[in-house]
């Protein structure tokens, strides 16, 4: 495997690098549509950024769909909730194996061996919970109405031979946009592991129970609650704009009532400041009595609400003339997994989420401007929606068209990463890309922003092109922003305006799916807490594993980490932007956190997303990587060659303890095993290291 994979937006070809060896290559992934590509001959031209991001987040939805089904494939198999749905043959094992288990005696329970055996069966979904969930499902099934003898849910989406659903002529044409190449897109229903009401798109499902439609209390739900909680703390001027009274009346009703949206939601202060826009909630009914529905009705009274929440917000956007946040093309709309927690549903999860794979197929079939995310709270729920899709996806190859444009080459790469990532081998190193998917700001855009607040652009009059300048205008704008005060009367350090503008707390669908892949170890750069929020909100309802900040929130025994290399809006005086700063980055903390990187990272292949291929940065970190490799011979990679070797492996990682060093006795195998080591955690000293070449750059440029 190469040292790393680069996901690709803006370059239709690998630039240009002197080859080394196979196991010091990039692999280069731009997943623009083949059919695009071969339709532009002039080869000095640029692909659409805005089509390859969209199909970069289906690329990461294909990987962890792939991850997913080949790690943990049957983590829901012991899972109560979706014993409806399981098959003959997991159905056997899933009977054998609580017997075996109900027949151990009290004795054999306090066996080290059985505390082994069962920490493997929480694979299946034996874990700490299990009881707890086991005794909520039966509950549900004794006091359910008996079902009428009907099917449970019908799907004609898995027959190739459905009719093909059109949008409705009545509801007004969504806004103009810029059209991207003539090559068909399509809209994708995406599965993440998250939170639902944390991720960045235009509306989210709050599934509640709203009751009978008086003016009393707003409708209660888990999700709504935590909304209202985090804008009650976090903004509360707009909290009180949204709920002047607190009562039903800030809310108006859809006319079949299983519906509801916010009467004073700033559709024209969003369109205005789109730096400040928030996703949308919507309160939809799930509050039905399990005693009085029986599972096919129960089943259709949440699709109706289902239905109802595509069709209503969707004819409300085009309605209000809205365009999809986050310069996306498509309005993206989130769902959980509605009516399995306190909706009384949890006995059925496996046919709701068999109902809203089937609906939201048909939606963003019927809807030309519409994507779909469905959001799962848990990871046994997550794995099932995955097995779910995948079977339906066999059963009819056009319902996700999305992944049908990708290539072989697209799907073998997926497979190959996902394989990675399944084995836990797999890092992310994360850029400003992942975040301008949130609405966020590349690092030019940020202060070309900061300048207008001061006067027209001129910082860049004749730089433009010169390498460095980023760092010449951030050394001016701190000046300028020390010594004036802007147009709006205010006098604000730099860093305090970027903590300002990069404070952006809701992660990005791209951010999302790749949290997904529950990767241990997460490299970023941006300043916002977008990695760290998405990674803490997998597996949400369960709350397993703990999250390590480097250097910010450092937790002894964390199962995952995330190093904030830049700084963080949290700590403004640790934010890298300034010549100065990056003079004295190599502080005394960042050269102890480089030891601890390094042996995190010695088996890891790098996922670099959200950092252009043109990057002088970029390129000068690979650069560095590949010339600092140029001493191992990586023709070697999986065959090794001697104790030498090995050693001056451990040389280039600045390793020194005798102990480490590979003995004569069997050093072939043991160098094989290192010599991917030396590939991988040397990407993190030569970003390092570039850094001074920046400097010395942005000093000559200075004073030539």
């Amino acid at each position: 495997m190469n040292l790393a994979t680069a996901l690709s937006l803006d370059s239709w070809s690998t630039p240009e690098l002197n080859p080394i060896g196979e196991g010091c290559k990039v692999n280069h992934i731009c997943p623009h549509p083949d059919k695009e590509r071969n339709r532009i001959r002039d080869p000095s031209s640029t692909p659409d950024v805005g089509v390859g991001a969209r199909y970069q987040e289906v690329f990461v939805d294909l990987l962890s769909m792939k991850s997913c089904l080949h790690s943990r494939h049957s983590r829901y198999v012991l899972d109560p909730r979706f014993h409806n749905m399981l098959t003959d043959e997991d159905r056997a094992f899933k009977e054998q194996i609580l017997e075996f288990m109900g027949g151990l005696t009290t004795e054999a329970m306090r066996s080290s061996a059985f505390e082994t055996f069962k920490s493997h069966l929480q694979e299946y979904g034996y874990d700490s919970r299990y009881s707890e969930r086991k005794n909520f499902v039966k509950s549900l099934e004794k006091h359910r109405k008996p079902n009428s003898g009907m099917p449970i849910i019908s799907s004609p989406l898995l027959s190739p031979s459905s009719p093909p659903h059109t949008p409705s002529p009545s509801l007004p044409s969504t806004p103009s946009l810029k059209k991207p190449y003539p090559t068909p897109t399509y809209g994708h229903v995406f599965v993440a592991n998250n939170s639902v009401c944390d991720m960045y798109c235009d509306a989210f499902l709050c599934p509640c129970e709203i009751g009978d439609r008086d003016e009393g209390r707003v409708p209660a739900g888990t999700i709504h609650t935590q909304f209202r909680r985090r804008l009650r703390n976090e903004q509360k001027a707009f909290y009180d704009e949204l709920y002047p009274t607190d009562t039903r009346k800030d809310l108006t009703f859809e006319e079949n009532k299983t519906l509801c949206f916010f009467k004073h939601w700033p559709f024209a202060r969003f369109h205005n400041e789109p730096l400040l826009a928030l996703p949308m909630p919507v309160l939809g009914e799930v509050g039905f009595q399990s005693w009085k529905v029986s599972k096919q009705e129960h089943l259709e009274l949440l699709r109706k609400t289902l239905t109802c929440y595509f069709t209503s917000t969707v004819k409300l956007f085009r309605t209000k003339r809205v365009k999809p946040l986050a310069y996306r093309r498509r309005y993206l709309l989130a769902l959980p997994v509605i009516g399995t927690g306190y909706g009384n549903a949890g006995d059925i999860t496996g046919e709701v989420l068999k109902m809203l794979l089937t609906e939201s197929c048909k939606a963003v079939k019927a809807n030309d401007d519409l994507d779909v995310c469905i959001v799962c709270a848990d990871f046994a729920t997550f794995t099932h929606c995955q097995s779910m899709r995948r079977k339906m996806m066999k059963a009819n190859g056009s319902l996700w068209p999305s992944f049908n444009v990708l290539n072989k080459e697209r799907w073998k790469q997926a497979k190959e990463l996902a394989v990675l990532a399944a084995r836990g081998e797999l890092s992310l190193f994360v850029g400003a890309g992942t975040s301008i998917a949130s609405g966020g700001l590349s690092w030019i855009a940020l202060l070309k922003k900061i300048e207008s607040d001061f006067r027209p652009p001129k910082l860049w009059d004749g730089r433009e092109g010169l390498e460095g300048v980023e760092l010449l205008v951030a050394d001016d704008l701190d000046e300028l922003c020390e010594k004036e005060t802007d147009k709006y009367g205010k006098r604000l350090g730099l860093k305090k305006r970027i903590a300002e503008l990069t404070d952006r707390p809701f992660p990005s669908l791209l951010m999302c799916l790749l949290a997904s892949l529950r990767t241990k170890a997460t490299i970023t750069q941006n300043y916002d807490t977008q990695a760290e929020t998405s990674l803490e909100n997998v597996n949400v309802r369960q709350r397993e594993g703990r999250l390590s900040v480097i250097p910010y929130k450092p937790v002894k025994g964390a199962t995952s980490w995330v190093l904030k290399m830049h700084g963080c809006v949290t700590a403004v005086d640790d934010i890298i932007i300034t010549t100065s700063d990056f003079e004295t980055f190599e502080s005394s903390k960042m050269k102890a956190l480089q030891g601890l990187v390094q042996s995190q990272l010695m088996t890891s292949h790098i996922l670099i997303v959200g950092f252009s291929m043109n990057d002088p940065n970029y390129l000068r970190i690979i650069a560095e990587v590949r010339a600092a490799l140029m001493g191992v011979d990586s023709s070697g990679l999986g065959v090794g060659k001697d104790k030498k070797v090995a050693n001056k492996m451990f040389d280039i990682l600045g390793d020194s303890k005798e102990e480490l060093r590979v003995p004569d006795r069997h050093s072939s195998h043991v160098a094989a095993s290192f010599l991917p080591i030396a590939a991988v955690a040397v990407l993190l000293s030569a970003i390092i290291a570039i850094l001074n070449k920046t400097v010395e750059i942005t000093i000559k440029l200075k004073n030539p």
